[in-house]
């Protein structure tokens, strides 16, 4: 092996060895393998070892105890039993084989079990994914936090599905550059669906951050009966389940707590796209462009509704602070505290610009100046 390389990924690398035997033979070979994440893959016919990254490595080991290194997609031989015959597997070294299962096409998922593996879905962005266990993160918290899933550069643009199942122990501490979330940057293709974030906790403690949320920090895809419930804070647009929404949050909810300064909203911090059928339950706070479900609205927000308490210094609404010139909210209603010492305080909009049409709000729960 190389062991420069290996020291140089060694907090990312879990080396894994898979000895080869064939009809309950002694094993002839072992085989191992390294590569920046995850360990290697032994399919059950002993016909593929499997490397979460081209960049990987694989060694075989020679009957000398001599290594052979092979680089990742290449094939080897290895032999069978040594009793007069000759008998050769093929190991086919390719990537992103640490899944549970599937070939993560449409039709047959990556099965995801571990946290490890749920980590490993940055190293194939395009895939399909299934969550077939709940998951615990928390102890991505003794290295600094979980990394989101997907840049600008580089989102998520495949499918995630929950299948119901729940993540606990989302963190992702102040070392982190923006977006913050379980996925960063989430393209116009990407899916997420069908699952529980819970106790999440997201940039607290920072106000320096950027576009923070439970699910996503800026979501661009589908973001589909998902519920979170924790905290999120960060500076400008920081929402439970988005930072910034520029498409489609549908069918899902947020409970908890959510801090910044600019854009801040139980939901979304600033939705430019399309909110439906979802909720929030939240003590929402900031300084300017507060909500209850956005803190900013140049979109859709319809059939969705906010309770618990809105805190704004200015421009801040049960509902949105400020409604753009394009956004439009209908068939909405605010349940709750809302209060705010400067101007544009509102029961449902602190300031709209837009349509507001079939919303309502509690008269009662209003509260002019400070909390």
């Amino acid at each position: 092996m190389n062991n420069k390389r290996q020291r140089k990924h060694s907090f990312l690398v879990f080396v894994l060895t898979a000895v080869l035997m064939w009809f309950g033979m002694p094993p002839v070979y072992g085989v191992s393998a390294e590569g920046p994440v995850g360990p290697v893959s032994l399919t059950e016919d002993y016909g593929n070892v499997t490397l979460p990254s081209n960049e990987g490595e694989v060694a075989k080991e020679e009957e000398d105890g001599s290594d052979e290194s092979l680089s990742a997609g290449k094939e080897e031989e290895v032999a069978g039993p040594d009793d007069g015959t000759k008998q050769t597997k093929t190991a086919d070294i390719g990537a992103f084989g640490i899944f549970a299962g599937g070939d993560g096409s449409l039709e047959f998922p990556y099965l995801i079990e571990t946290a490890e593996q749920l980590y490993a879905v940055r190293n194939n962005l395009e895939a399909h994914y299934l969550l077939a266990h709940d998951i615990n993160l928390s102890g991505y918290a003794l290295v600094g936090g979980w990394e989101p899933i997907g840049i600008d550069s580089a989102r998520f643009s495949g499918t995630f599905d929950g299948q119901g199942h729940r993540i606990t122990g989302l963190g992702i501490g102040a070392h982190y550059w923006s977006p913050l979330g379980l996925f960063g940057f989430v393209g116009d293709s990407g899916i997420i669906e069908n699952v529980i974030l819970e106790d999440v906790r997201i940039g607290v403690g920072s106000y320096y951050h950027q576009s923070s949320g439970g699910a996503a920090g800026i979501n661009y895809g589908t973001i589909r009966e998902v519920y979170v419930t924790g905290a999120v804070e960060g500076s400008h647009y920081s929402g439970g389940l988005a930072g910034m929404n520029y498409g489609l949050i549908d069918g899902s909810s947020f409970s908890g707590t959510v801090a910044g300064l600019v854009g801040v909203g139980g939901l979304a911090g600033e939705n430019d796209g399309e909110m439906s059928r979802s909720y929030a339950s939240a003590q929402v706070s900031g300084d300017d462009n507060v909500g209850g479900l956005a803190g900013r609205n140049d979109g859709r927000i319809h059939s969705s509704y906010a309770a618990g308490t809105v805190n704004g210094r200015q421009v801040s609404g049960g509902l949105v602070g400020v409604n753009l010139d394009r956004g439009m909210i209908s068939d909405t209603y605010f349940s709750g505290t809302i209060s705010g010492a400067g101007y544009g305080i509102g029961g449902l909009v602190g300031i709209s610009h837009g349509s507001v049409d079939s919303s309502y709000w509690n008269t009662s729960a209003y509260k002019f100046g400070p909390s």
